[in-house]
């Protein structure tokens, strides 16, 4: 959970920081918080539940593997966890929520980690997914995959009363939040285990196009937790210099704005959206019932795939003219 997260860095950090702490330490604080956790919320009848207690012992097995990936990936690097779960609301948020001609967006960010260069700040938002996560940049051309967007330049804007200094937004990150089990012989190493369960747990995003950013959060050569493409030590994919993230932010606005506009007018017909004809975009929908969309036996719009260089075309546009 959040929670745990947020308590084993806490401990973390005063112990001197994820580079100085051992796997097993952090075994046995995930351990710790997960038995606390389990402690205050269950009643001492279902703690003596066999089959209760096996599904809490797989359960802290994934945590701890999750807990060591964050690990790994913080101790990759310079950036340090500032925040879990910041609550962006009118209702007692930490910080106020995004006001667009009187649309409110507010929400949660499960994790902001900073990086202080001088009076700078870069900030990256982090969201765990506990299935797979790819960001691609035609899903935000409809309004797809803006969450994380949203929450990190309302941070560029509003976070320098939280945090202290002027904001750079240093990218959005999608982190696996899931074990995987992969296939490999007894004999594997330590090594190729990690390689092997690092190819299935990618890390997703978009990042800021600035190499001693890129450096500070991953200084493995190449580095194995940026959603990036490095070619000859130059980030070629998976960026956006600092105009295009400025672009980025005004096409977000812009697309909230007329999401805005339509919900006022009335226009809120049921018609998802599939990357493929054979996706099932209600699949995990709760309001199937109210809607009344049948995915089987109605069309459903499909997501057209640009290249990332149109996009910027489309985003440049739109800055331009407003």
């Amino acid at each position: 959970s959040h929670s745990l997260r947020e308590n084993v860095c806490g401990e973390v950090r005063s112990g001197g920081g994820f580079a100085a702490i051992t796997g097993e330490t952090l075994r046995a604080l995930t351990r710790k918080y997960a038995e606390a956790y389990v402690a205050e919320s269950f009643r001492p009848a279902q703690l003596r539940d066999k089959r209760f207690l096996y599904l809490f012992r797989r359960l802290c097995d994934t945590a701890e593997n999750i807990v060591l990936e964050m690990a790994e990936q913080l101790a990759a690097g310079d950036f340090l966890p500032l925040d879990f779960e910041l609550d962006i609301s009118d209702r007692g948020g930490e910080l106020p929520p995004l006001d667009l001609g009187g649309v409110l967006v507010e929400g949660k960010v499960d994790r902001v980690d900073g990086w202080v260069d001088g009076d700078q700040l870069y900030l990256c938002v982090a969201d765990y997914k506990s299935g797979p996560k790819e960001f691609h940049l035609s899903d935000v051309c409809e309004g797809q995959t803006i969450q994380m967007l949203i929450y990190l330049f309302l941070l560029k804007a509003e976070g320098e009363q939280r945090y202290g200094k002027r904001i750079v937004p240093g990218g959005v990150l999608y982190l696996p939040a899931r074990d995987k089990v992969v296939p490999l012989p007894r004999s594997s190493t330590e090594e190729e285990i990690r390689k092997a369960r690092a190819a299935e747990l990618k890390v997703s995003g978009l990042m800021l196009d600035d190499l001693s950013m890129l450096r500070a959060r991953d200084r493995h050569e190449p580095p194995r937790y940026l959603p990036v493409s490095f070619k000859d030590g130059v980030p070629v994919k998976g960026v956006a210099d600092r105009r295009r993230m400025e672009e980025l932010d005004s096409f977000v606005r812009g697309l909230l704005l007329r999401m805005g506009e339509e919900l006022r007018a009335g226009k809120a017909e049921a018609s998802p959206l599939a990357h493929t004809p054979a996706e099932d975009p209600c699949r995990y929908c709760e309001y199937g019932r109210v809607c009344g969309f049948d995915a089987k036996r109605q069309e459903k719009r499909l997501i057209r795939r640009i290249t990332d260089a149109e996009f910027w075309q489309l985003a440049q546009r739109e800055a331009e003219h407003g």
